[in-house]
């Protein structure tokens, strides 16, 4: 019933190796890790020149061409260090388990628990996520027109 209820143990792939217990991300924490990603990228356009930044993707084929490629990440959509404040509980690292540690995490390391921690919350985070996701969904409406 509880998201942050539900946990799991992941092994780095550091030397040495750590256990990270990481848990399921809440409805209000993968908003809140949208909008930071959202905020971010906001900014990055800003100080790229804004509006001007959209006539170039305009010209490239536009966001749909960026889709259809099939190259985006659809972990892109998520702020990697909200998923990792808000979805790390604890390790076995002496360091304690706050912002300015996380935020010092090899990027190795930092990827597979954002992974983690997103696939824990039933967030796709590689294209063939999605396209299981879709197949499921058109499975489970396929079902219900038959019933």
């Amino acid at each position: 019933m509880f998201s942050s209820r539900t946990t799991k143990a992941i092994q780095t792939p550091t030397t040495p190796s750590y256990v990270v217990t990481i848990r399921q991300l809440s409805g209000r924490a993968k908003e809140r890790a949208q909008q930071a990603s959202l905020a971010k990228a906001a900014a990055m356009i800003q100080s790229f020149g804004g509006a001007t930044i959209f006539a170039e993707i305009q010209k490239l084929g536009g966001e749909e061409s960026v889709r259809q490629s099939g190259d985006a990440d659809p972990a892109s959509g998520f702020d990697l260090q909200q998923v990792l404040v808000d979805g790390i509980v604890s390790w076995t690292a002496d360091e304690p388990v706050e912002p300015e540690t996380i935020a010092d995490l090899e990027d190795e390391t930092a990827d597979l628990l954002f992974r983690e921690i997103l696939r824990l919350s039933r967030v796709p985070v590689t294209t063939d996520d999605v396209k299981a996701d879709h197949e499921s969904k058109k499975k489970g409406s396929r079902r219900s027109i038959k019933s």
